[in-house]
């Protein structure tokens, strides 16, 4: 336990004793970490928050219920951290496919257009992979990813509006 807990946490030096709350907690992180829903901001969380345990004569005392109730408040921000971590990752990463794959088939999709308005909304792509590569992670929220998808549907959907569809010419008596 303790080498593991060296492993995820090397600024947090370890004793031989573990306080059993303290080790519910740990465990909890490792147990994310071990999981793939790893969030940077936990160590951050533990190195700045975690309360102080051990006292003047080395002996690990007990947290009190004011520190456990603050190391469970720490434990739900952590959650909710990674819930909007995940949330954002997945915005991206939906924002990103419809993006790619749209630029991919932008001539089908907007065949009948004005070439002036196919490559507006091609630049308007653009400018939104441009601003994917830009941000990073941690400054946008999933909202904000969302955002820029209803953006880019509206952007791509005025100029299919525009399109007139093809009828089918009915002969003239002429042609007959």
């Amino acid at each position: 336990m303790q080498s593991t807990l060296q492993e995820k946490f090397p600024s947090i030096p370890t004793g031989q004793h573990v306080n059993g709350e303290e080790a519910a907690v740990f465990g909890a992180a490792i147990y994310l970490a071990t999981q793939k829903k790893w969030n940077p901001y936990f160590q951050e969380l533990v190195v700045e928050d975690l309360p102080e345990t051990a006292s003047n004569e080395g002996d690990h005392a007990p947290l009190t219920k004011e520190r456990l109730q603050r190391v469970k408040e720490l434990f739900e921000e952590l959650v909710e951290r990674q819930k909007q971590h995940a949330a954002m990752i997945v915005a991206r990463n939906e924002l990103e496919s419809y993006v790619f794959e749209t630029k991919e088939n932008l001539d089908e999709l907007l065949k009948g257009a004005a070439d002036e308005e196919v490559e507006g909304v091609r630049e308007h792509f653009s400018s939104v992979v441009d601003w994917m590569d830009e941000v990073v992670e941690g400054e946008a929220s999933a909202e904000t990813f969302k955002e820029k998808m209803t953006e880019a549907r509206k952007v791509l959907n005025e100029v299919k509006s525009t399109i007139k569809p093809k009828t089918k010419k009915t002969k003239s008596k002429l042609e007959l």
